[in-house]
């Protein structure tokens, strides 16, 4: 239900809609399963027996996106093309 839901809110592209919840379901299942208790996904590694945390993915997430954004921005350097001067005083000063 909730990939349905996602993918309705998605409504402009149903491929990335697809493609968030299946990276979702699958950092979701990193970790011990509760009922058998057998590691799933977690390759040897002992920290990831707990699971992945919700706030490593949360800033791992919006490091990536603030990445990508400056990445497609344009690098606009303006160049200041202005003289120095009246940098000592002056007779009337």
């Amino acid at each position: 239900m909730g990939v349905l839901i996602l993918i309705y809110l998605a409504s402009s592209s149903i491929l990335k809609a697809l493609m968030m919840a299946v990276f979702g379901l699958l950092l979701g299942t990193i970790g011990m399963d509760s009922i058998s208790g057998t590691q799933r996904l977690t390759f040897g590694i002992i920290e990831l027996s707990d699971g992945v945390g919700l706030i490593p993915v949360i800033m791992g997430v919006f490091g990536v996106t603030e990445v990508i954004t400056n990445v497609e921005e344009v690098i606009k350097q303006e160049l200041v093309t202005t003289k120095v001067k009246n940098l000592l005083p002056s007779l009337q000063d």
